[in-house]
């Protein structure tokens, strides 16, 4: 997990997410410093990225994050819709417990967020990059864009990964 703290971060080597990273700073600049409200940076994304977003609702007593408007690609991964679905009903604890560490460290820091997580089978690696970038509260919760792209190219939908994850022993 890598606190994105200005604009040309040098971990971001995915062209989209310096991309990314360099509108949310160009917003929370227009913002006088403070997170960017979702709709109009939600709205300046390119095309081809929306597919892989999704916006997060983080509330925080008690603590959960919900998804909403999913990307099509990332509901095509995941393979289920994903719209107003409460991490507790979609991830492992030990899963849930990670990512809901993510949220709520952008969350309070506010500022964007960058991981990359990989898995090892025998004979194949797997993984996942994430941008996760903190919004204005508003509607009761804290909110954050978040961008996610497989890392393998040949990944587009659930059963490719899945078969893996279920058949092949983990290293």
């Amino acid at each position: 997990m890598i606190t994105i703290d200005s604009p040309e971060h040098e971990k971001l080597t995915n062209p989209g997410f310096a991309s990314l990273s360099r509108i949310w700073f160009q917003y929370r600049d227009k913002a006088d410093g403070q997170k960017p409200g979702r709709g109009v940076f939600f709205q300046a994304f390119p095309a081809a990225i929306q597919s892989y977003c999704f916006l997060a609702c983080i509330t925080r007593e008690p603590f959960d994050v919900s998804y909403t408007l999913v990307g099509a690609a990332l509901e095509k991964l995941y393979g289920q819709k994903l719209d107003n679905v409460s991490l507790r009903s979609i991830y492992s604890p030990w899963i849930r417990a990670g990512v809901y560490k993510s949220y709520q460290h952008a969350d309070e820091n506010g500022l964007p967020l960058y991981d990359r997580h990989r898995f090892s089978t025998i004979g194949r690696a797997l993984g996942y990059e994430r941008l996760l970038m903190p919004m204005a509260d508003s509607d009761g919760c804290g909110w954050a864009v978040t961008v996610v792209f497989p890392t393998e190219k040949d990944i587009k939908e659930a059963s490719d990964w899945r078969k893996l994850v279920e058949e092949t022993p983990w290293l």
